[in-house]
């Protein structure tokens, strides 16, 4: 499930440029770079994701499985599995 969360919800610098998509990258473009031009590709990988995640939200266990990790780490990153550290890449 981290994996899945890392990809719609990096920001900039949490990942490899080449693999940095989701609601910030698209937010960067809408309100720093004023355009949506070149959006439509990672719009729709956000559709995807999300549904994925939508899709592992379905069952109880993996629900679980994530509550348990969120109430056992310190940060959003190391839930999500986005920061740099060499464990969670």
């Amino acid at each position: 499930m981290s994996k899945i969360l890392c990809k719609f919800h990096a920001h900039e610098g949490d990942v490899a440029d080449a693999e940095w998509r989701g609601f910030h990258r698209i937010e960067k473009a809408l309100w720093v770079d004023n355009t949506t031009d070149g959006m439509t590709e990672y719009a729709d990988r956000l559709l995807s994701d999300v549904k994925a995640l939508r899709a592992l939200m379905e069952t109880v266990e993996v629900f679980w499985a994530g509550a348990n990790r969120w109430c056992s780490l310190d940060g959003w990153g190391k839930l999500y599995g986005c920061q740099a550290d060499s464990d969670s890449r």
